[in-house]
Protein backbone atom coordinates (compact mmCIF):
# COMPACT_ATOMS: atom_id res chain seq x y z
CA UNK A 1 0.00 0.00 0.00
CA UNK A 2 2.73 2.35 0.44
CA UNK A 3 3.65 2.68 -2.90
CA UNK A 4 -0.26 4.46 -3.78
CA UNK A 5 0.24 6.43 -0.34
CA UNK A 6 3.65 8.07 -1.90
CA UNK A 7 1.93 9.30 -5.11
CA UNK A 8 -0.25 12.41 -5.28
CA UNK A 9 -3.89 13.52 -6.11
CA UNK A 10 -3.74 15.77 -9.17
CA UNK A 11 -6.80 18.08 -8.24
CA UNK A 12 -9.04 19.01 -11.55
CA UNK A 13 -10.51 21.71 -12.40
CA UNK A 14 -13.66 22.80 -10.01
CA UNK A 15 -12.41 20.63 -6.97
CA UNK A 16 -11.57 22.75 -4.22
CA UNK A 17 -9.88 20.59 -0.81
CA UNK A 18 -9.72 21.90 2.28
CA UNK A 19 -7.91 20.20 5.67
CA UNK A 20 -9.05 21.48 9.10
CA UNK A 21 -7.78 20.12 11.93
CA UNK A 22 -8.39 15.89 11.21
CA UNK A 23 -10.96 15.99 8.87
CA UNK A 24 -10.99 16.87 5.18
CA UNK A 25 -13.60 18.38 3.50
CA UNK A 26 -13.32 17.77 -0.50
CA UNK A 27 -15.76 20.61 -3.14
CA UNK A 28 -16.85 20.31 -6.33
CA UNK A 29 -19.74 20.35 -8.81
CA UNK A 30 -21.35 17.46 -8.08
CA UNK A 31 -21.59 18.48 -3.63
CA UNK A 32 -19.08 17.90 -1.32
CA UNK A 33 -17.80 15.23 0.88
CA UNK A 34 -16.05 14.85 4.29
CA UNK A 35 -13.61 12.80 5.83
CA UNK A 36 -12.27 12.52 8.76
CA UNK A 37 -8.19 12.02 8.94
CA UNK A 38 -6.36 9.51 11.16
CA UNK A 39 -4.16 10.85 13.53
CA UNK A 40 -1.04 9.20 12.35
CA UNK A 41 -1.11 10.51 8.33
CA UNK A 42 -1.07 14.32 7.70
CA UNK A 43 -2.63 15.33 4.39
CA UNK A 44 -1.42 18.62 2.85
CA UNK A 45 -2.89 20.84 -0.22
CA UNK A 46 0.67 21.71 -2.34
CA UNK A 47 -1.04 23.84 -5.28
CA UNK A 48 -3.39 21.58 -7.33
CA UNK A 49 -1.99 18.60 -5.16
CA UNK A 50 -2.97 16.78 -2.27
CA UNK A 51 -0.34 15.13 -0.55
CA UNK A 52 -0.50 12.42 1.97
CA UNK A 53 2.36 11.81 4.27
CA UNK A 54 2.70 8.97 7.65
CA UNK A 55 4.32 9.49 10.55
CA UNK A 56 6.07 6.44 11.36
CA UNK A 57 6.70 2.67 9.56
CA UNK A 58 4.72 0.87 11.67
CA UNK A 59 2.56 -1.57 9.81
CA UNK A 60 -1.24 -0.24 10.80
CA UNK A 61 0.66 3.28 9.55
CA UNK A 62 1.64 2.21 6.39
CA UNK A 63 -1.97 0.61 6.04
CA UNK A 64 -3.71 3.83 6.82
CA UNK A 65 -1.15 6.28 4.28
CA UNK A 66 -2.71 3.59 1.03
CA UNK A 67 -6.38 3.49 2.49
CA UNK A 68 -6.08 7.31 3.41
CA UNK A 69 -4.51 7.92 0.04
CA UNK A 70 -7.20 5.82 -1.77
CA UNK A 71 -10.27 7.49 0.22
CA UNK A 72 -9.09 11.00 -0.72
CA UNK A 73 -9.15 9.99 -4.44
CA UNK A 74 -12.38 8.62 -4.85
CA UNK A 75 -13.73 12.22 -2.80
CA UNK A 76 -11.95 13.65 -5.87
CA UNK A 77 -12.47 11.81 -8.50
CA UNK A 78 -16.40 11.61 -7.74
Amino acid sequence: MSRIGKQPITLPKGVEVSVSGKSLTCKGPLGSLTQPIHEVVDVKVEGANVVVSRKDDEKFTRAMHGTTRALIAGMVEG
